[in-house]
């Protein structure tokens, strides 16, 4: 997984098409581009926090791509 090779993160197998990271963060902001750029569907299971940072950079970036009248 190498958008997250640099960072302590503890990687689990599920299946064979499933895998299970932990994190250890002192700062989400990075992983937030991160996850934007990562070729893999994805789903965020803890970190109230980080789960309303994502919405909102969702939000930003819909936004960006809807015209203007």
């Amino acid at each position: 997984m190498d958008a997250l090779r640099y960072q302590d993160a503890e990687i689990q197998s599920v299946d064979d098409q499933r895998t299970n990271v932990s994190l250890s963060l002192d700062s989400w902001q990075w992983l937030v581009l991160n996850l934007a750029f990562l070729d893999a569907d994805f789903h965020i299971t803890e970190g109230t926090t980080f789960t309303t940072a994502c919405q909102t950079f969702a939000h930003r970036l819909l936004s960006a791509t809807t015209p203007t009248p």
